[in-house]
């Protein structure tokens, strides 16, 4: 009799681990099918060259736009070409003789292996010294409030004053872990975030004067841009 009872008992074991493995098979099934559910998609189509040259208007207000290749720009190494679809360089010089450099950087997507770089490694990597770096909120033209930074950089030869600005998504992180905070969120919502690092610098070594020519181009620039420019270089919903 107490060799029945046992072998009943091992066959009720049975019975119960083997539904208990049921249950989890299917919940891990679950799992898995919300997780491909949610995969993230691509949202932003890529921006042929053209296309995004135009969102640089070459005339804002009473500044003037000029191509130029002598703007310190990202490393020219195999992640580079990966980070950015799109890089425009220009400097643009108003009516009284001030100039402002503008770095545009651009991609599509945003993933963990594709995020744009932020000039103060770029400027390191030039030789430049980081005397400072420090978080600002900016409003340009009627522009949405901007989260951006300032950076005071210094060389041998010269001294470049930076306003930049990274924009993800909807977010303007100013550091890595918001910028990749800026991602997960968008992950969430099911998509992949475009990313753009805007880069506007004078060589005035006075920071207060350099400051306010970059303020004063980024407010004719914001007037002068087309919806999409505002949308991609200022966030504008």
């Amino acid at each position: 009799m107490s060799d029945e009872i046992n072998q009943s008992d091992a066959k009720n074991q049975k019975r119960t681990l083997s539904r208990r493995g049921v249950v989890l098979g299917l919940g891990m099934l679950a799992a898995s099918g919300a997780t491909f559910a949610r995969a993230p998609v691509r949202k932003f189509p890529a921006i042929n060259e053209r296309n995004f040259e135009n969102l640089f208007p070459h005339k804002a207000g009473e500044w003037t736009s000029y191509d130029s290749n002598a703007l310190i720009l990202p490393p020219q190494d195999d992640l580079s070409r990966k980070l950015y679809e799109r890089l425009l360089t220009r400097v643009y010089v108003d009516t009284s003789g001030a100039a402002v450099m503008c770095m545009a950087a651009y991609s599509s997507i945003q993933i963990d292996d594709v995020q744009v770089h932020r000039p103060e490694v770029c400027y390191r990597v030039a030789g430049f010294q980081i005397k400072d770096s420090r978080p600002v909120e900016e409003r340009f033209g009627a522009s949405p409030l901007i989260d951006a930074r300032i950076v005071e950089t210094q060389s041998r030869q010269r001294s470049e004053n930076i306003i930049y600005w990274t924009r993800v998504g909807e977010d303007f992180p100013v550091d890595w872990a918001a910028q990749r905070l800026a991602m997960l969120k968008a992950n969430i919502r099911g998509y992949y975030p475009d990313g753009l690092l805007l880069r506007l610098s004078s060589i005035k070594p006075d920071l207060p004067e350099a400051l306010s020519d970059i303020r004063r181009f980024a407010d004719a620039l914001y007037s002068a841009a087309t919806p999409q420019g505002k949308k991609i270089i200022f966030g504008v919903a």
